[in-house]
């Protein structure tokens, strides 16, 4: 395959991306997270953006609430101030990440996807 070729595969790759950004308005129910949990396995979302999580810190067992198995990474921002929490998910079979920034009032990660969606 040619140079050409393959950055254009690369490039449907990002295109085929499955993103979901939600308000989700608290995470603290288990009731919410089991409907999040249901809207991104139907949608079979790739990198969920979750916005005004209202957690001060973010945990394992929350995300395994959230995705249902250990096949994700995420950066969060806690609740600081009036910035009321950002979650960031990702499928770390499909993706790496390369880095992050957690600022203030956002949360960025640059990923990159795995070759074939190899571990």
């Amino acid at each position: 395959m040619t140079a050409s070729f393959q950055h254009v595969n690369r490039f449907q790759e990002v295109l085929s991306m499955k993103a979901i950004s939600w308000n989700v308005r608290g995470l603290g129910n288990s009731v919410k997270r089991a409907v999040i949990k249901e809207v991104i396995r139907t949608f079979r979302a790739e990198l969920p953006l979750l916005q005004e999580t209202k957690l001060s810190s973010m945990s394992q067992s929350i995300i395994r609430d959230l995705w249902g198995n250990s096949k994700c990474l995420w950066v969060s921002l806690d609740v600081v101030g009036t910035s009321k929490g950002i979650l960031l998910c990702w499928n770390s079979w499909l993706y790496i990440m390369k880095d992050h920034f957690i600022g203030t009032f956002f949360v960025s990660a640059m990923l990159e996807v795995r070759a074939n969606g190899s571990s």
